[in-house]
């Protein structure tokens, strides 16, 4: 179990090492958290306070979905008017 445990911080300090200070914030840790694997986030959050953050990355993902499927529809319409 030690090693596992040993295993999975020296991973997450590689993620983290991005930062020359090595710090970051509590929402940017889960947020790299739910972005590695949103499954075990939703379960570590119904455990934890981190719940708090869920819907706002939802919310957040449910944005970026939204401008990347309107940048790409707007990319279409200026291909078809260039044909």
């Amino acid at each position: 179990m030690r090693n596992n445990l040993t295993r999975r911080l020296i991973k997450l300090e590689s993620a983290i090492a991005t930062k020359q200070d090595f710090s970051l914030t509590l929402e940017e840790l889960c947020r790299r958290l739910w972005r590695a694997n949103k499954e075990g986030f939703f379960k570590v959050s119904k455990l934890t306070s981190f719940s708090f953050f869920v819907a706002q990355f939802e919310r957040e993902d449910a944005e970026r979905k939204e401008t990347d499927a309107l940048r790409n529809r707007r990319a279409g319409m200026a291909t078809d008017i260039a044909e």
